[in-house]
């Protein structure tokens, strides 16, 4: 009885947290979101805007048709709906070890703001964070051989499936999970994992950055025009005059091709320059915050599953490929748009946190409450 009290009061006081976020934007800080984002357009209110895609339009006829054209009533019934579908994705981790990186990923910024006003991210984050955490569950209490029955391949594919049609190519991360998921026990790659030692860990970025800029230099010297388009759709769709924090100054400098624009797009998609500081302190200590708790999580998270499951070796070895995979994701798909506009780079975060964090704490979850459950048994 008192830990059902205890969870009612820790759901409500979730979802008071993320109303409050929703007055404080509507409010005094409104600056923070640059106009709450393309909510305007996908509440049916921006007239001399029409829908560049498929996607664009069927958010809007969803957005139009559930809430009319009221920003308010819609940020007030996300802030509500979205935490009842989260909680029953979640609930059965509130109590054990790791309920404080449970409660960081739910009270990132980031993922709050984006998920509290109309916007693509709103409607994919309760699907994608339910994937998420069933994949990570049944990887982590599943052999090899359980992992694709028949109902997990339905719900594998039916959820991917709705992702990719909400949100397009930002989930590929999700894909990769589930694929490498399904294909794994097919071939049962046999290398030595990664060690889980900071050495070891540290070298996976670098050595995805290094990947990524290969390739890029690779299809840049044999089709220089494919490149220079992705960089015109790139400075074109993310840099805006009216945002604080669009970086004009890396069309100016060449690119995103160029070596040295290239090393530094993480560090830019992560953290505001000091002159963007000095103009936008508010905004820029909100976008420090998200990050260093993102980072704080990526880390912990990771080098956690990894080392929880040094007794399982199929376990450690998909994670592994799963890990160096989301990596070169990030620096690549979600680094070279953040860059040009950090803005941009917190709202496509949210896109990335189910796969990137949520998913390997649902596997050291799980792993913690299958270590529990088995010393009851033995006990």
């Amino acid at each position: 009885m008192k830990n059902s009290f205890t969870f009612k009061k820790q759901f409500l006081f979730y979802v008071l947290y993320r109303l409050i976020i929703v007055c404080v934007m509507y409010g005094l800080l409104n600056e923070l979101t640059d106009s709450l984002g393309d909510a305007t357009y996908y509440m049916g209110l921006a007239d001399d805007h029409e829908p560049e895609s498929w996607r664009s339009q069927l958010t809007l006829w969803i957005y139009v048709n559930l809430f009319g054209q009221d920003k308010l009533i819609a940020s007030f019934l996300l802030s509500i709906v979205g935490p009842i579908l989260l909680w029953s994705s979640v609930k059965r981790f509130i109590y054990d070890k790791y309920t404080y990186l449970w409660w960081l990923v739910l009270a990132l910024p980031s993922m709050v703001v984006w998920t509290a006003i109309p916007s693509k991210e709103a409607l994919v984050w309760p699907v994608a964070i339910f994937y998420a955490v069933i994949e990570g569950t049944n990887l982590a209490r599943n052999d090899i051989d359980k992992w694709n029955n028949l109902r997990s391949l339905i719900l594998r594919f039916s959820l991917l499936s709705l992702l990719y049609i909400l949100r397009g190519v930002l989930v590929t991360p999700l894909f990769l999970i589930g694929i490498t998921t399904t294909i794994f026990p097919l071939i049962r790659l046999k290398y030595k994992p990664l060690r889980t030692s900071q050495l070891g860990f540290s070298l996976i970025p670098i050595i995805t950055l290094s990947l990524g800029f290969l390739i890029v230099t690779i299809v840049y010297l044999t089709n220089r025009f494919f490149i220079e388009w992705i960089d015109m759709v790139v400075t074109g769709s993310f840099l805006s005059l009216d945002a604080n924090f669009s970086r004009y100054f890396l069309v100016d400098l060449g690119g995103f091709y160029q070596f040295s624009n290239f090393i530094r797009l993480p560090f830019l998609a992560l953290f505001p320059t000091v002159s963007e500081v000095l103009n936008s302190p508010m905004k820029s200590m909100f976008i420090l915050l998200d990050s260093f708790i993102f980072l704080f999580l990526y880390y912990i998270t990771w080098t956690r599953a990894l080392r929880k499951c040094s007794e399982n070796t199929y376990l450690k070895r998909v994670l592994n490929i799963i890990f160096f995979g989301i990596t070169f994701i990030y620096l690549t798909l979600f680094c070279v748009p953040g860059a040009f506009n950090v803005g941009t780079a917190q709202r496509h975060r949210v896109n990335f946190i189910p796969p990137g964090i949520v998913f390997p704490l649902a596997v050291i979850s799980q792993l913690e409450k299958d270590k529990k459950f088995n010393y009851s048994i033995l006990k």
